[in-house]
């Protein structure tokens, strides 16, 4: 019997952070009967969704914006001002990035580089909302190889140099 390594995505961290077993069970694959509760949140959060992309998109040509790409190196060379829920997927993880906006800088796709944007219903972001951002633009990332082992590795020798003081 081989054994698969369970793919890890934003929806079971978010899970995750709200209750230990919900995540347990979807990670699992184990489905069960939603609450109202659940139900009513997830109706709020697309419709919020909905309402946002809806706000951005006359903002940009119809030209410059991808409706649900997979996160790939060559999608985002592409230089599109606005990819909208976009597919990232790196070794056993997945997301899917409510927003990539193209912003100024210097980035190995060129003289741009994109920022991900977590649509969150609260006037405050949430601490679930801060920690799937950070996940997904982990993800981002990776699985556009904008941060490869080999600068990886380079971080970390920086860092290790930086713990290593020496006392008189």
């Amino acid at each position: 019997m081989s054994h698969r390594a369970a793919l890890v995505s934003d929806s079971c961290l978010e899970a995750f952070l709200r209750c230990r077993y919900k995540s347990y069970l979807k990670v699992g694959n184990v489905t069960g009967q939603s609450s109202d509760f659940e139900r009513h949140t997830g109706a709020r959060s697309d419709a919020y969704r909905q309402l946002v992309q809806s706000r951005l998109l006359p903002q940009y040509r119809e030209t410059d914006v991808l409706q649900s790409p997979p996160v790939t190196f060559q999608t985002l060379q592409k230089g599109k001002a606005l990819i909208l829920d976009a597919k990232a997927q790196a070794s056993s993880l997945s997301a899917t990035i409510d927003v990539l906006q193209r912003a100024g800088g210097t980035s190995l796709l060129g003289d741009f580089l994109y920022q991900p944007i977590q649509l969150c219903y609260y006037d405050l972001p949430t601490r679930a909302a801060t920690i799937l951002l950070a996940f997904k633009s982990m993800i981002t990332s990776a699985s556009t190889c904008l941060c490869g082992p080999a600068e990886r590795s380079r971080t970390q020798k920086r860092q290790t140099r930086k713990r290593q003081v020496s006392y008189p």
